[in-house]
């Protein structure tokens, strides 16, 4: 018999309080906060949300985070999915056994997650940790409002669940040939990068942004395309990373051609995102009326 972590969790103090009996297809807003809330349920109505990791080939063991993308501060958890079955009759005392009704049954625990309730931890620790153990990383959303532990626990059983119901159903399958199992991502991989410079600041991502925009006209200028591709490839990192607010993907376009109103244009986006950064607003305006007069030269003809 398959008991969920849900249903040992309820016979915890306090679980009264926690919403175990879940439905994914109607979640309840009993939270505050209704933006985030909305976000909060739609993570747990969509799916999990990998940000380390092959979603088609869990490896059974995940860290899982609830914060803002970008934030280094979080709280985590831990989750494994156990490889062997855990019989718990054999680590309850009798009457909390009767207490699940399994009778002789044999109980077993689809996840653990340790500890129960996240912990705080620095972002950038889970991303060293995850590398180095191969685990992947589940990103639960943000944090409920006030530090509900509660509301906390509760996210855990349910993406817990779905992780652990994922992880099951890749190994129940006939086993793969070995020409069809990937390497996860390496240090130096796209993603693992992309990760990395979500944890810093947003200034610390446009001057990093701004280092590559000096090689990327520096290859234009000699002709060296691989000092080109590069250039752009590690920009493209960096601008995923980035809010939208920057236009980072439009400042990438206008770096990668030679003409003086597309570096005219690259300095503009440049210079606006780091008034954005800094927080300079009043002389915004002025940087984008100059933008949109290189974007559309016909407008100023007009």
């Amino acid at each position: 018999m398959q008991i969920s972590f849900a249903k040992i969790l309820a016979l915890l103090p306090g679980a009264s309080r926690l919403d175990l009996n879940y439905n994914r297809g109607a979640p309840q807003r009993v939270r505050g906060r209704a933006s985030l809330e909305c976000l909060r349920e739609e993570i747990l109505m969509s799916g999990l949300i990998y940000e380390r990791g092959d979603p088609a080939k869990p490896v059974g063991h995940a860290f899982l985070y609830f914060g803002e993308r970008g934030d280094q501060d979080v709280v985590a958890t831990y989750l494994v999915v156990p490889p062997i079955n855990i019989d718990l009759v054999k680590y309850m005392p009798p009457m909390f056994a009767s207490t699940l009704g399994i009778g002789a049954m044999v109980p077993q625990a689809s996840f653990l997650p340790i500890p129960p309730v996240p912990e705080p931890m620095n972002l950038g620790h889970i991303l060293g940790l995850a590398e180095l153990r191969g685990d992947d990383i589940l990103l639960g959303g943000p944090q409920p409002a006030g530090a509900d532990s509660a509301a906390l626990l509760n996210d855990v059983v349910q993406i817990g669940e779905a992780y652990a119901q994922s992880y099951q159903s890749i190994i129940s399958q006939p086993e793969i040939e070995a020409t069809q199992v990937e390497e996860p991502p390496g240090p130096d991989s796209p993603q693992v990068r992309a990760l990395m410079y979500a944890t810093v600041g947003e200034r610390d991502r446009l001057e990093a942004l701004a280092r590559e925009l000096g090689s990327l006209r520096y290859g234009l200028e000699v002709g060296d395309k691989g000092l080109i591709d590069a250039s752009l490839t590690e920009m493209s990192v960096i601008a995923d990373s980035l809010p939208g607010k920057y236009r980072a993907k439009e400042l990438i376009g206008a770096a990668a051609k030679k003409d003086p109103g597309s570096i005219r244009l690259t300095q503009l986006f440049l210079d606006r995102g780091y008034k954005l950064a800094s927080e300079q607003y009043e002389t915004i305006p002025l940087i984008e009326a100059e933008i949109a007069l290189l974007q559309n030269p016909g407008a100023q003809e007009a």
